[in-house]
């Protein structure tokens, strides 16, 4: 039934949750809607820790991550719930082994529910284009968030630091090259790494070739 499978498939990963105790996931299990119309969500034999690492939007009230505007957690109030900022946003977006608001894989759904504030700039897409770069304490931050220009302007990955991610806005592209801006020429010297934003990615990894990479060069059409 769906109830057992529901009820093996919580036991068997309980070892590895997506998030910290007291923490919500960052999105649903596929299975939560299948879950929660076999009781998971009202279920008391699971806690509210689990709740919120596998369905803390399907069971946005019971598990507390997906706030009732008026009685929080009570599931008394029928009003349209308002999803808040999460608390870990910063630390997410900072985190080298999330990257949140660069995120590749993190739709931007997720991004504008989870973390509307913190990832403004990629919900919004105000910059044409900029890097992410990697501190050797493992931080992540953006650099470089510039406008279309006709010259090369500095990312800021001066060692230790390094390029984590590139962002360009539909319709813009991101050239990284080797040399800082006072010795490139754009018209001649290698491309490290190239990528063209479009209406459904505005963010890349960068390529292990790329990641030294002391320039870059915005265009867009």
């Amino acid at each position: 039934s769906s109830s057992s499978g529901m009820a093996r498939f919580v036991l068997v990963l309980a070892s590895m949750a997506a998030v910290a105790s007291a923490q919500c996931a960052l999105a649903d299990h596929p299975n939560c809607a299948n879950w929660a119309r076999a009781g998971f969500c009202q279920n008391t034999a699971y806690t509210k820790t689990t709740l919120q690492q596998y369905c803390p939007k399907t069971c946005g009230k019971e598990s507390g991550c997906v706030p009732d505007t008026t009685a929080p957690g009570t599931g008394t109030n029928t009003t349209t719930p308002v999803v808040e900022e999460n608390k870990n946003c910063a630390t997410w977006a900072a985190d080298a082994t999330k990257m949140f608001c660069a995120s590749t894989t993190i739709t931007e759904a997720q991004k504008k529910s989870f973390c509307k504030t913190t990832c403004a700039a990629e919900i919004a897409k105000t910059d044409d284009c900029a890097v992410y770069t990697k501190a050797a304490d493992g931080k992540i931050k953006k650099e470089a968030a510039v406008k279309t220009g006709a010259a090369a302007v500095a990312t800021n990955a001066i060692n230790p630091i390094t390029i984590a991610a590139i962002y360009a806005r539909e319709k813009c592209t991101v050239d990284l090259f080797e040399k800082d801006t006072a010795t490139v020429t754009i018209a001649t010297d290698p491309k490290l790494q190239t990528f063209a934003g479009s209406a459904t990615a505005v963010t890349a990894v960068a390529l292990d070739a790329a990641k030294a990479s002391l320039s870059m060069l915005c265009t867009c059409t």
